[in-house]
């Protein structure tokens, strides 16, 4: 499990277009933020995902990255990127493999190939796990506005200083 102050489980995942990323080819060039959403049918991922696009410029402002994950088909993810007009990565997690390393598949549920809670992490440029939030209520989700602040921290946090919590 993905844990604040700890490693991040580094993963290779294919986006909508087939392309394989690699969660540290990108924290090698900044901080990422690593967002989990349920599905394509979910409306309030859909909202999400959209209010993060809308927000997109303030977080790579910080030089950050951005990058969801779902156990969505291809075909899927992609019409839903279509749809909403997103400029980051919608990321496939088929087997659930990527959930199950960060902690947040939804077990309650009997879906094949399972589904996330909605969650965010953020990882530094050592790939270090400085922000985690896990929602168990689908209807809830961290907002752009938080994932800023903590990115800020991020970026202005002294050796010193404890982990984000």
């Amino acid at each position: 499990m993905a844990e604040v102050g700890h490693q991040a489980p580094d993963f290779s995942l294919a986006d909508t277009s087939g392309r394989r990323v690699v969660l540290s080819d990108l924290w090698r060039r900044g901080p990422v933020v690593l967002v989990f959403y349920r599905g394509h049918w979910c409306p309030f991922c859909r909202r999400h995902l959209k209010r993060l696009q809308e927000h997109l410029d303030a977080i790579r402002g910080r030089g950050a990255a951005l990058v969801a994950v779902s156990s969505d088909e291809r075909v899927l993810a992609r019409r839903l990127s279509d749809e909403l007009g997103l400029e980051y990565p919608l990321l496939r997690d088929p087997d659930g493999s990527v959930m199950d390393a960060y902690g947040v598949r939804n077990r309650l549920l009997g879906i094949a190939g399972g589904i996330p809670h909605p969650a965010a992490f953020i990882v530094d440029g050592d790939g270090i796990v400085r922000f985690r939030e896990v929602r168990r209520n689908y209807r809830r989700r961290t907002t752009a506005a938080r994932l800023a602040r903590a990115l800020d921290e991020v970026m202005t946090r002294d050796e010193g200083e404890q982990p984000l919590r």
